[in-house]
């Protein structure tokens, strides 16, 4: 099988980027011709044993046609499927060897930026967003709306306080005065383009209130960290490979396929394959990912978290195991591969209670530095409307990157709906720096201007008090 391709070098504070393998060419792919050099009566010599090869290349044409097949022509359907597993199989390693190097960046912080496009029947809006983040939680991020061409903006920002771990949060609202006509609300037409300003302090005492308040004690669990997912990661990758990623006839769960032709998508040509599954190595794949969940060092976290549990009863792995030896025997689904890359391009799956209800996971890499991969649903909402999500993800390991996006099309008796997400975030080495802006207001003047200075006991100008808020008063 094909070796991986090397890693192209990399700046030296980035992670390095992964390489999905490439089959290299058969050795049998283009047989050197046979040019024997004769002279004078060799020729005669020669004549019969090369009518017997010849002879012998025509019967293995005729009568044994696969194995000139195999041994000359790479891309036929069986091996194009064969490489298309143990490829992806490769290629997600280098990605989970790749994840891993991110941990030794030391990020300080990123930039962002997202949109948010929704078009009905009753109307439609445009959402728009960018900014950057460090982890000291200096942030400084801008917000456009344009709803049925009424247009506003926001701005917020948040600046550190030395010694402190709550910020201050300063943020202005432009173009509500729109909104706000015929409202009866016309006093607020004084906050459009006012920056309002949230000082640390105050924040400090509401965080305090809320936690001493709080009717319901919340289990505020510390999150994974990174080496437990990587580790977590390492080993379901290992069991991916050993029974998905593989035509090993002693463990694949995937099982007798068949070739159905090609497709084009846009400009890649894939092989389509009906495939089945085994059933006992299917359930011998999902006792092997309990186990290797189970074995992790995300296994103690989840301990931790969940009150004792193991990973696996927490994915409840045991119901899982019910439904693949409840499963139809017959049950198949669809597995695209492209020729070019020698990758598995999508795999989709038929609901077998409702056949109308199809999922597709894909990944569409075809060569630098992003890795694609989507998720989507075709099928009907709860009331029987035709519905279609896709959620897409993408990582630039050059950059690091990443990308996401919704889209959502539903119809119903109001016609035909559509929901478009896209947010990204690029990591950066450095600190984000946010100056306050000035002319800023306290909430407290602000809701003493509004006549609402009741609302929040003893805070002064400048926004700071150690009194607690009347709000909160019993």
């Amino acid at each position: 099988m094909p070796d991986d391709t090397p890693t192209p070098s990399s700046p030296t504070d980035q992670p390095t980027a992964p390489m999905p393998p490439t089959p290299e060419p058969s050795a049998h792919s283009q047989p050197a011709p046979m040019r024997p050099v004769v002279t004078g009566s060799g020729r005669r010599k020669l004549k019969k044993p090369l009518l017997i090869v010849g002879g012998a290349v025509v019967a293995a044409v005729l009568v044994g046609g696969g194995l000139v097949f195999g041994l000359y022509l790479p891309n036929t359907p069986e091996n194009v499927y064969s490489a298309g597993l143990e490829n992806t199989g490769k290629a997600f390693d280098q990605l989970v060897d790749y994840s891993k190097t991110l941990d030794n960046a030391h990020y300080k912080g990123a930039a962002f930026d997202g949109t948010m496009k929704y078009k009905s029947g009753q109307g439609s809006f445009d959402f728009d967003m960018n900014g950057s983040g460090d982890n000291d939680g200096n942030l400084t991020a801008n917000m456009d709306l344009d709803l049925m061409g009424n247009k506003g903006s926001a701005s917020i920002r948040s600046v550190h306080v030395q010694g402190n771990t709550s910020p201050d949060l300063y943020f202005q609202v432009n173009g509500i005065k729109s909104y706000l006509d015929g409202s009866g609300m016309g006093a607020l037409d004084s906050l459009d383009g006012q920056w309002i300003s949230i000082d640390h302090t105050l924040i400090d005492t509401y965080a305090s209130q809320l936690g001493s308040m709080s009717p319901v004690d919340i289990n505020a669990t510390t999150p994974p960290t990174f080496a437990q997912i990587q580790d977590a990661e390492t080993k379901v990758q290992a069991v991916n490979k050993q029974y998905l990623f593989t035509t090993n006839a002693s463990t694949a769960v995937l099982a007798n396929e068949k070739y159905l032709g090609q497709t084009k998508d846009g400009s890649r040509t894939l092989n389509h394959y009906q495939v089945g599954y085994n059933r006992d190595h299917f359930e011998a794949y999902a006792k092997a990912l309990a186990a290797a969940l189970n074995s992790s060092s995300l296994n103690d976290w989840s301990k931790k978290a969940n009150k004792g549990k193991n990973l696996s009863d927490v994915l409840d792995f045991t119901s899982m195991e019910n439904d693949i030896k409840s499963a139809k025997a017959d049950y198949t689904f669809g597995v695209w591969v492209d020729t070019g890359t020698k990758l598995v391009s999508k795999v989709t799956f038929t609901n077998p209670e409702d056949t109308p209800e199809t999922f597709t996971f894909a990944q569409s890499y075809t060569g630098g530095d992003d890795y694609p991969f989507s998720i989507a649903f075709n099928g009907k909402d709860d009331s029987g409307n035709p519905e279609q999500f896709t959620m897409q993800f993408s990582v630039n390991t050059k950059t690091n990157k990443v990308s996401a996006g919704i889209d959502v099309t539903s119809k119903d008796d109001t016609g035909t709906s559509t929901v478009n997400v896209s947010v990204s975030a690029t990591p950066s080495m450095n600190a984000v720096k946010v100056t306050p802006p000035t002319g800023a207001k306290s909430v407290s003047e602000i809701l003493n201007e509004l006549g609402l200075g009741g609302l929040v006991s003893g805070l002064p100008a400048g926004g700071s008090s150690s009194d607690t808020p009347l709000f909160f008063q019993q």
